[in-house]
């Protein structure tokens, strides 16, 4: 007797646990009926009009793609009634293979869960008839529809103590190099002006130059006498701050950073450049950028996806869009990473007459994090997390917006460059997981050089070892996941 009253207790805990989680709010729930019972009047409301029309509908195209049913954001909150307004929410639902999203609008009283107790027990029917209707069977043989999860946007993003911390960095990380070079601009401009002016032969043998030297060592101070001397000594001791000043300035202004950046020449190393590596580096970045510029829209927002699949995959310029080479630009700029990584740190060596110390390594690592790797990383990440309060978010906002909330939780991973080692859904900025896997690289280096000068025999063993470990685990994972080689097929 006493395991069936425990199988009976654990059914009804059950069956009110489930009715609890259908439970409406009274609030939301009075709201929606006075929203429905206004829709079947002969002349409701412009409010709730609005309301009703914003509802997405199915489209054309359906077999192609187009199941998508986003509605109208804009409209649905701009409808605001005597008792409330309109709220847009997406319902994502799966209906036998077929994966979609219907944007409603619901009372602004209404939370997330109070929509979806709403869609699932099909409380919102006009004449008998249900608002979020499942695609008809002559297009999908599955009629039931299961709740995935809903979403709704938010009245308004106010910015929080991040946001604003975000945004301050961002405008101070601006307005340094563009006040940089205004003072550089400025600068060269009264140097110009000083060469260009005429000058008395007879003042050139005053202090108006300073540091100027006569011809047997003597400074025209040393001439003139004391009270010259004593002119002259508050300018000598500003020199050195101002020329700091001067100096950090014109390091920040884009006069000096565009030289090397729009520079055609090659590298200044004594032991000179590769030409080669120009070729790799214009293929590597052809390949990410038509692989990204074809693979963004179709993950977003392409309503006719599987015609563009049989399209791309029929087409000889397929190799352009989604192919082998686009998954293998990335290693191609991992193969440069590690070559010239090392060559930078043999040439390191070499000017330290051949020790490698603690201190040399550390000096490397630190230049890399300098020089390009932290500066720009951070400054999207605050820029990312700044924008989300600012920009306005239509109704393909949810995968961008969720994107851009991890980095308010996980924006350390970017910091430490360990964003790779985080669940790809979890990344703040998912493409950035090349810098964090690059710097790691960057870091082997020292000591697979070490084992490099210590026996070579050792470096081949553990290097091969390397290799052979992460294509052996690349190769196992693609099979066990049984994971797609090329992007299409995942589609």
């Amino acid at each position: 007797m006493a395991p069936g009253w425990v199988v009976v207790l654990l059914l009804v805990k059950s069956a009110v646990t489930q009715e609890e989680a259908f439970v409406v709010s009274e609030r939301c729930m009075k709201d929606t009926n006075t929203f429905l019972w206004e829709i079947q009047q002969d002349k409701p409301n412009e409010y709730v009009v609005r309301m009703f029309d914003a509802f997405g509908k199915m489209g054309s195209n359906v077999e192609a793609g187009n199941v998508n049913q986003p509605g109208a954001p804009l409209q649905c909150r701009s409808a605001v009634g005597p008792a409330f307004s309109g709220k847009y929410c997406q319902v994502f639902l799966r209906q036998g293979a077929v994966q979609y999203f219907v944007g409603i609008c619901v009372p602004d009283s209404c939370g997330e869960e109070d929509v979806k107790s709403l869609v699932t027990q099909n409380k919102l029917q006009v004449n008998d008839k249900s608002m979020v209707p499942p695609l008809p069977p002559i297009l999908n043989n599955q009629s039931d529809q299961e709740m995935i999860m809903t979403h709704c946007l938010s009245d308004r993003n106010a910015p929080d103590a991040s946001d604003v911390s975000c945004l301050f960095v961002c405008c101070i990380m601006v307005a340094v190099p563009l006040a940089a070079t205004l003072f550089t601009a400025l600068r060269k401009l009264e140097q110009s002006n000083k060469v260009t002016s005429p000058v008395d032969v007879s003042s050139s043998n005053s202090l108006n130059f300073y540091g100027t030297m006569m011809t047997n060592g003597t400074a025209p101070s040393e001439m003139n006498g004391g009270t010259t001397e004593q002119n002259y000594s508050t300018p000598s001791v500003l020199c050195f701050p101002q020329s700091c000043v001067y100096g950090c300035l014109q390091a920040f202004s884009l006069q000096t950073t565009s030289q090397s950046i729009f520079s055609s020449s090659s590298s200044s190393s004594p032991h000179g450049g590769y030409s080669s590596l120009n070729g790799i580096r214009v293929l590597s970045l052809l390949w990410i950028i038509c692989g990204h510029s074809a693979q963004f829209p179709v993950i977003n927002n392409l309503d006719n996806y599987k015609t563009w699949r049989r399209t791309v995959e029929s087409s000889s310029v397929y190799v352009l869009a989604i192919s082998g080479p686009v998954f293998l630009a990335v290693d191609s700029f991992l193969l440069l990473g590690g070559l010239l990584s090392a060559r930078s740190l043999l040439s390191s060596i070499d000017k330290a007459e051949d020790n490698l110390s603690a201190s040399l390594v550390a000096n490397y690592l630190f230049k890399r994090i300098k020089r390009w790797v932290q500066p720009l990383h951070l400054f999207t990440m605050c820029l990312t997390i700044s924008l989300i309060s600012l920009v306005p978010w239509g109704p393909y906002w949810f995968p961008f917006i969720d994107t851009m909330m991890d980095c308010k939780s996980y924006w350390w991973a970017n910091l430490l460059l360990i964003s790779n080692l985080i669940p790809v859904h979890d990344i703040c900025i998912p493409w950035t997981w090349y810098l964090s896997l690059d710097f790691q690289c960057y870091t082997t280096t020292p000591l697979l050089v070490f084992l490099y000068r210590l026996n070579k025999r050792v470096f081949i063993i553990v290097a091969g070892s390397l290799l052979l470990m992460t294509t052996v685990a690349s190769a196992v994972v693609t099979a066990l996941l049984k994971l797609p080689v090329f992007q299409p097929s995942t589609m």
